[in-house]
């Protein structure tokens, strides 16, 4: 990979932002940086009193990457 490579492939747009995550389910995804163990519980909560309807796969549910 080099910044300044051509591409070879068209460029993809994002899907939009949604603009509520109530009844939506969050997945959470830990490669073992940045202690992950620890801010997840205190995002969950500040993501629930915003969204009392949100619900989350925790990353012990799916494991953990370790690179």
């Amino acid at each position: 990979m080099w910044p300044l490579g051509r591409f070879v492939s068209p460029p993809v747009d994002p899907a939009p932002a949604l603009a509520d995550l109530n009844g939506k389910t969050v997945c959470e995804l830990w490669d073992w940086v940045f202690r992950g163990d620890q801010m997840y519980a205190i995002l969950n909560d500040e993501l629930r009193k915003r969204f009392p309807d949100v619900k989350f796969v925790e990353w012990q549910r799916l494991g953990a990457c370790r690179a």
